[in-house]
């Protein structure tokens, strides 16, 4: 107990300093956009930082940790719209009365607003809180060498195009879509979960029906581990039993012996 004090205290040491540094950076931040990426980076180790101590921190200081870091990627991301917002401008201002195409602009806006994730991000940690996540269908897509966290409970998860990734999330209400993964691991639970063409890849999952695979292979299941402040009550919210799990049941579409089980995929402890 007392070695585990030591430990919370100087992560708590740790912690603050960095967080402080960060800050004092956004703070005085310069016109450099390398600066803006160097904070970025400073950001994303220390997420991965406070991630790696959820085995010996209380659940909500890593609640609390993490919402703090939240707001530094916020005013990090408002600096940097601000940025590309004003550099837009002055790049419309030299076209003079050349226009661009209107349907250019308007399908843009669409792909922004009707998905709600992240997109084509390399070598990243990314975080998502409950209020971030209620009732909202999840996009992860063109993700490589990248960290995610979703801390709550959502109605649905896509994810697609990932590579090298691995996935904690908490429970969803409907299904669980992967499409085109590889060398991944993710920890998921859903009512139904989905994997096509995608490859080497693993599933810490819990599943209301038996997963299905298509065009898929080398891809492991195992049970749901992931835990953090919250998840019994996620699990209630979207009306899933924690220790009801079917994840030793799965329909390879691509197999059709009955009598033999398919080389497509396997289980782990």
């Amino acid at each position: 107990m007392c070695s585990n004090g030591k430990e919370i205290d100087k992560f708590e040491q740790i912690f603050l300093n960095k967080i402080k540094t960060i800050s004092e950076g956004i703070s005085q931040i310069s016109e450099s956009e390398d600066h803006l990426d160097q904070l970025s980076n400073e950001i994303d180790e220390l997420i991965k930082y406070t991630t790696n101590s959820l085995h010996f921190i209380p659940a909500f200081t890593i609640r609390k940790r993490l919402t703090e870091i939240k707001a530094l990627q916020n005013k990090l991301e408002i600096i940097r719209q601000k940025r590309l917002s004003h550099k837009k401008f002055n790049f419309k201002s030299t076209l003079n009365t050349k226009k661009s195409p209107k349907n250019i602009q308007k399908t843009s806006k669409i792909l922004v607003e009707e998905s709600f994730g992240f997109h084509s991000r390399q070598n990243e940690t990314l975080t998502l809180f409950r209020d971030e996540l209620v009732n909202k269908n999840i996009v992860l897509k063109n993700l490589k060498n990248c960290h995610v966290y979703l801390f709550g409970p959502m109605a649905g998860i896509q994810l697609i195009d990932l590579e090298s990734t691995r996935v904690h999330s908490g429970p969803v209400s409907s299904s669980v879509l992967a499409q085109n993964c590889r060398e991944c691991h993710f920890y998921v639970a859903c009512l139904q979960l989905r994997i096509s063409f995608s490859r080497d890849c693993r599933f810490n999952s819990h599943v209301g029906n038996r997963a299905v695979l298509e065009n898929s292979s080398g891809i492991g299941f195992g049970d749901y581990s992931y835990e953090y402040e919250g998840v019994e009550e996620d699990f209630e919210f979207v009306g899933l039993r924690k220790g009801e799990s079917k994840y030793a049941g799965v329909d390879d579409f691509n197999w059709l012996n009955q009598q033999e089980k398919s080389p497509n995929y396997y289980f782990f402890e």
